[in-house]
């Protein structure tokens, strides 16, 4: 701990010298850095470094393969369930991270698709990366989520967000 603590001084140190050395040259060609906002909404320091996240980041070699829109769709049949938040963590756990799932059991069920509502087709893949893939899936009462599923290596594809659709957001 203190050897990381003596690393970050001997780097702030040198950051230090070199600011002020780009200042006796006169060169004032290079704006100071300023300060970032994060994924978390605070400032990021002066130095123009970025606070990491607090969330794992999904890795993996190639974009999602065809099996991730039937995660997705799980995703979304446990999501829209009316049902008590301990059933519906038991039913989003095997498909969604930790942190989402925490998050969605706290949805109030009267704000869920209503009872009967069913999936409209597939889920579709919107974009993709390596790490990766944004999907939309429709429901029967015409309304549609997109969800975000990472690769988090081995395989292992899970939600980790899901945010109202297009036609969600226009009514």
């Amino acid at each position: 701990m203190i050897a990381a603590g003596v690393a970050v001084a001997v780097l702030l140190g040198a950051l230090v010298v070199a600011l002020l050395q780009d200042d006796d040259t006169g060169d004032s060609s290079t704006p100071a850095p300023t300060a970032g906002a994060t994924t978390s909404g605070a400032s990021a320091p002066t130095t123009g470094m970025s606070m990491p996240t607090t969330s794992p980041m999904p890795s993996g070699p190639t974009a999602p393969p065809d099996s991730v829109a039937g995660v997705v769709e799980r995703f979304a049949q446990a999501w829209m369930q009316r049902t008590s938040a301990e059933e519906r963590r038991r039913a989003l756990a095997p498909v969604a991270t930790a942190s989402l799932v925490d998050g969605l059991v706290l949805t109030d069920v009267s704000l869920l698709p209503p009872s009967g509502t069913r999936l409209a087709g597939e889920a579709t893949l919107q974009s993709a990366t390596p790490s990766q893939g944004i999907y939309l899936q429709r429901f029967s009462d015409g309304e549609s989520i997109v969800v975000t599923a990472g690769n988090f290596g081995s395989g292992r594809w899970l939600v980790v967000d899901v945010q109202p659709g297009p036609e969600s957001a226009a009514g």
